[in-house]
């Protein structure tokens, strides 16, 4: 399974994104996934969302942003399989989502949560992404991390 960072590896890194309007896509992001697609591989979005956590923008904004990044992708003729969010943040925000959770990444919430929705074992996956966390995720699953 392919475990991909949303922000700065799919689309185009906006700060706390809330606005499906905004989404647009890194260039090269559909063309890589379709490969990814074309070669048999499961490819899951996991995303640390603490915008909504901190109350810049909502879960159903969250939601409406991740189903248009899914849209685009498939008008590209590329194939998100599952999304995975944390809208949790350790430190701010709303004290109900202000908490260490076992979803923000590296932490492996999202990747397991991928599994289990897709029926599929974590064995030599790859976690994508522009930051170190998503390295470690995939490291820390005892797969691969791509920076």
């Amino acid at each position: 399974m392919a475990l991909l960072d949303r922000d700065g590896t799919i689309i185009v890194e906006k700060k706390f994104l809330a606005d499906p309007d905004g989404v647009e896509l890194v260039p090269g992001a559909a063309a890589a996934i379709r490969r990814l697609n074309d070669a048999g591989w499961l490819v899951a979005i996991v995303t640390n969302q603490s915008g909504v956590g901190r109350g810049y923008y909502t879960l159903p904004q969250m939601h409406a942003t991740n189903a248009r990044v899914v849209e685009v992708l498939a008008n590209a003729g590329a194939r998100i399989d599952t999304v995975e969010f944390c809208p949790h943040h350790p430190l701010a925000g709303d004290p109900v989502l202000r908490r260490v959770c076992d979803c923000r990444k590296p932490r492996p919430g999202q990747a397991f949560a991928a599994a289990r929705h897709l029926n599929a074992g974590l064995t030599g996956c790859v976690a994508i992404g522009d930051r170190l966390v998503d390295v470690r995720l995939g490291l820390g699953l005892g797969g691969h991390g791509v920076l």
